[in-house]
């Protein structure tokens, strides 16, 4: 007899649904899924609903609505609304009792989404700083007008910027042909084999796999012929949009430009003084403790 194939579970469209409470679990996940700018949007609608119930809900004291979050609004969708005053539903001639119970039910809704903002506060901080990364990284890929233009060469095209902390950025853009993203992905997810194929990269090493899409790492770069080398560790960290637009956003920051996510405390590299050393043989010594 056929075997009936079991149905593939569906994929969340990060649409609004009727219930915040319900809504917020999905952002949960939607991170775990490593899809943060949807987790970041549907947090963003739970938080302006919840402002907009609780403003009405205390119109009559003057409180005031302050709407955030997602990618429509620039305030922090991470910010704990009060909980709306619980009205006294009282029997009218127009309401009936079914309406009151539904009426009675969304506002339990309401306070069970306030408390899970309350508990998961910390995930949703780490969801925007997350989120502003790759919006920021999206910008700078469609965005050239604030950039200088260098060369282009062999179909590589090169831009700089001069930041306002005197920093040099530098923008790289070409176009692959015929190779497939999963198989992009594969090379860039083997940091131990940056040093085989990398210009001017000498040494490389993983030293932990946080998700599917999130590593922290270790590159040496140097030019042999001038005695010039350094060295640093970066978290990189991944977000799937293959159901949005197709593709997948990556981006490394160096670990010492950001604490986000506790990286930093939890990182423990070299001996037992917490020093980065090298040892006789000139590799990196490291060790992780209970990292991710």
């Amino acid at each position: 007899s056929a075997t009936a194939a079991a149905a593939a579970p569906a994929i969340d469209n990060g649409l609004p649904s009727a219930s915040p409470y319900v809504d917020l679990q999905r952002v949960i996940k939607l991170i775990e899924a490593e899809r943060h700018l949807l987790a970041f949007d549907l947090l963003g609608d739970v938080r302006r609903r919840l402002d907009d119930v609780n403003a009405t809900a205390n119109s009559g004291d003057g409180g005031a609505s302050s709407k955030g979050g997602g990618r429509k609004n620039k305030q922090s969708p991470t910010s704990t609304p009060s909980t709306p005053r619980r009205k006294k539903w009282r029997n009218k001639s127009t309401t009936s009792a079914e309406e009151e119970k539904q009426q009675q039910q969304r506002q339990i809704e309401i306070e069970k989404a306030v408390l899970l903002l309350r508990e998961k506060h910390e995930e949703f901080v780490a969801l925007e700083n997350r989120a502003n990364m790759f919006i920021n990284a999206k910008d700078n890929l469609t965005t050239s007008s604030n950039w200088s233009h260098a060369q282009t060469l062999f179909g590589i095209t090169t831009y700089y910027r001069r930041e306002l902390d005197h920093s040099l950025s530098i923008k790289i853009e070409g176009e692959l042909h015929g190779l497939p993203l999963f198989e992009q992905m594969v090379v860039l997810r083997e940091c131990d084999l940056y040093h085989l194929w990398a210009p001017f990269c000498t040494k490389s090493r993983k030293l932990a796999q946080l998700d599917k899409l999130d590593v922290v790492a270790w590159y040496m770069v140097g030019v042999s012929l001038v005695g010039l080398s350094r060295d640093a560790c970066y978290r990189a960290v991944g977000c799937d949009c293959m159901n949005e637009n197709g593709s997948v956003l990556l981006v490394a920051v160096g670990l010492n430009d950001s604490e986000e996510y506790g990286v930093k405390d939890e990182l423990r590299v070299g001996n037992q003084d917490g020093k980065l050393v090298d040892g006789d043989d000139g590799d990196l010594n490291v060790e992780l403790d209970d990292v991710g």
